[in-house]
């Protein structure tokens, strides 16, 4: 076959069948989301680059950016969070704060493709706009939960922190720490050392996050999903876990589904700072972005999609002889 009606690398025809059962899927994700009270947005799929450069951290090497014809540099939405915040500073006229959006859109990453992981891939996202109090981040988080037991999940999990306990540890050894469970202790020492980071101090910054205990922000998050009917089968503290998103701090959290074992299936985060550097508003934030194809992909795994193959109705109208 020519390459040339071949698809690129990382990027994916769906067929039919394929699109029944993303639909399904989404459908139960846009039902909950506004069963929570929040409304959907769409914003474009370019951007400027100087809206994303210096926000995202080490995973600038996965923009997809370039000069358009006007010679202006510009690229293709890396992520939605970043997006979100310039539509709300552009139209903060319009909108009733709190503001709880949704976007299902596509995003754009040059990595390298694994099962569930693509170069373009849908992303489904919650967002809280105007409440300062870990209460909006625990209602996201609870919302997650309902999401999930909504699609036919039976395990899954929410594990959080608060990147608040780590002021102090530099952004270098987060991004490796971030990567514990991928590559263990020896790994994340080794990949700090890498980054300039000398082998005693590497292991001084992993003893302490190890040992991060749960503050009054995490216990505030407990007592409202405790509060909210969710058990806490559905959630953990993981003093570990980092967010190597350089906008990430204050509560943080991935979501897990312990029978499906590709990884996390979604992290959010609040962000108020990145909120006040792109707009200069002192406007609080917080959010999720489901990774919509592993979810597809572990509903579908774990036989929880429910739809017929071909929708079409026909309709045979007998007519009798004819001349």
């Amino acid at each position: 076959m020519s390459s040339k009606i071949q698809t690129l690398k990382g990027f994916r025809d769906f067929l039919p069948s394929e699109v029944y059962k993303r639909n399904w899927v989404k459908d139960i994700m846009i039902k909950t989301a506004e069963r929570w009270g929040y409304e959907p947005i769409e914003t474009p799929t370019l951007e400027s680059y100087s809206l994303f450069k210096g926000e995202v951290g080490e995973d600038e090497k996965m923009f997809y950016k370039f000069k358009d014809l006007g010679d202006r540099e510009v690229m293709l939405r890396y992520d939605q969070t970043v997006p979100t915040c310039r539509f709300v500073a552009n139209n903060q006229n319009s909108l009733v704060f709190p503001f709880k959006r949704y976007q299902f859109q596509s995003v754009f990453r040059a990595e390298n493709t694994q099962k569930g992981r693509y170069r373009e891939f849908t992303q489904f996202d919650l967002d809280i706009f105007g409440v300062a109090g870990p209460t909006a981040d625990a209602e996201v988080i609870a919302e997650n939960i309902d999401t999930y037991l909504s699609i036919g999940f039976k395990k899954p999990v929410i594990i959080f922190n608060n990147r608040d306990l780590m002021k102090g540890v530099s952004y270098e050894a987060i991004v490796a720490i971030d990567k514990l469970k991928k590559i263990g202790p020896e790994g994340v020492i080794t990949d700090m050392i890498k980054k300039g980071i000398s082998n005693s101090k590497a292991k001084e910054y992993l003893k302490f996050v190890s040992q991060i205990k749960p503050d009054e922000t995490i216990k505030i998050i407990i007592a409202y999903l405790e509060k909210s009917g969710f058990s806490r089968e559905f959630y953990r503290f993981e003093p570990t876990l980092a967010r190597s998103f350089s906008y990430s701090e204050g509560p943080i959290w991935e979501i897990v589904i312990e029978d499906y074992k590709v990884g996390s299936v979604g992290g959010g985060e609040r962000y108020d700072g990145m909120m006040k550097r792109l707009t200069g508003l002192d406007m609080p934030a917080t959010g999720i972005a489901f990774g919509f194809d592993r979810t597809v992909e572990a509903a579908d795994e774990l036989g929880l999609i429910k739809v017929d193959k071909v929708n079409t109705k026909v309709l045979v109208n007998k007519l009798g002889n004819l001349p």
